[in-house]
C-alpha cells in the first residue's frame, strides 16, 4: 500500500499536467463558447460540446502516463503491481475530482440560466436526467472508462511494442469495417440507433462499468508481463 501511495504521489507531483492543464483547456473552451453565446443570443439556447475536451484529456493522460513514468518507477524498485495500483488509483481519483467539479459548474450553469445567456456547456439536457447526483455518476463513469481505455493502450504498447500496437489497431479497424459493412448490408443501423435512443445517459454510463473492469484487469496483466 505504501509503495502504491508513493506511485500516486509521484504522479501528482506534476500538478500542472494532472490538475491545472486540463482545466486551462476546458475553461478556455468554455470562455470561447461564452463569448460566442453572448454574441449569438439564441432564444432557444446555445449548446456546446466543448466539455468533451476534459474527457479527451483524460484519455490522453491514460496513454502518456505509462511511458512517462514507468521507467523511473521501476528504476526505483517499484513493483509492477504497485505501479498499476498507484496509477489506476490516480486516474480514478482524478476522474472523481474532475466529475465533482463538472457537476458543480453544471449546478451553477443551471441556477444562472446558462450564465445569463442560455449557454449549455456543462449542463446539457441529455446528461442531466433528474438530479445532479446522477449527473455526477454519468461524468465519473464516462471519464473513468476513457482514462482506463488510454491506460490499457499504453500497457498494451509496453507489453507488445510498436508492431503489436499497430497490429492491434489494424485488427480493430478491420473488425469495425466488417461490422459496419454487415450492419449496412442488412440495414440494421436503425435498430442500433433506437436502442441508444431508448437509453438515458445514466443507463449508458452504467454499462461502461464492465469495460472499466476489463480494461483495468488487462492493463494489470500486460504490465506484469512487460519488459523492463
Amino acid at each position: 500500500m505504501n509503495r502504491s501511495t508513493g506511485v500516486m504521489r509521484m504522479h501528482l507531483r506534476d500538478k500542472f499536467s494532472y490538475l491545472i492543464l486540463p482545466w486551462i483547456i476546458c475553461l478556455g473552451s468554455f470562455a470561447i463558447n461564452l463569448i460566442v453565446g453572448g454574441l449569438v443570443q439564441e432564444e432557444k439556447g446555445f449548446y456546446s460540446g466543448g466539455i468533451m475536451s476534459i474527457f479527451i484529456y483524460m484519455l490522453v493522460t491514460g496513454i502518456v502516463v505509462v511511458p512517462q513514468t514507468i521507467p523511473f518507477a521501476l528504476g526505483l524498485g517499484v513493483r509492477r503491481s504497485d505501479y498499476f495500483a498507484g496509477t489506476a488509483s490516480t486516474l480514478t481519483i482524478l476522474s472523481f475530482i474532475f466529475s465533482a467539479m463538472l457537476t458543480l459548474f453544471s449546478w451553477v450553469e443551471a441556477t444562472t440560466s446558462g450564465w445569463g445567456i442560455k449557454l449549455g456547456f456543462f449542463h446539457l439536457p441529455y446528461l442531466f436526467n433528474g438530479s445532479h447526483i446522477q449527473e455526477f455518476f454519468v461524468f465519473f463513469l464516462i471519464m473513468l472508462v476513457m482514462s482506463l481505455c488510454g491506460f490499457i493502450i499504453a500497457c498494451f504498447h509496453r507489453r507488445f511494442g510498436k508492431t503489436g500496437t499497430f497490429t492491434m489497431f489494424i485488427t480493430l479497424f478491420l473488425l469495425g469495417s466488417l461490422f459496419s459493412l454487415y450492419m449496412t448490408f442488412y440495414a440494421d443501423w436503425m435498430a442500433v440507433f433506437h436502442w441508444f435512443g431508448d437509453k438515458t445517459a445514466l443507463d449508458l454510463a452504467v454499462r461502461t462499468i464492465p469495460f472499466s473492469i476489463i480494461f483495468a484487469a488487462l492493463s494489470y496483466l500486460f504490465l506484469r508481463r512487460s519488459a523492463v
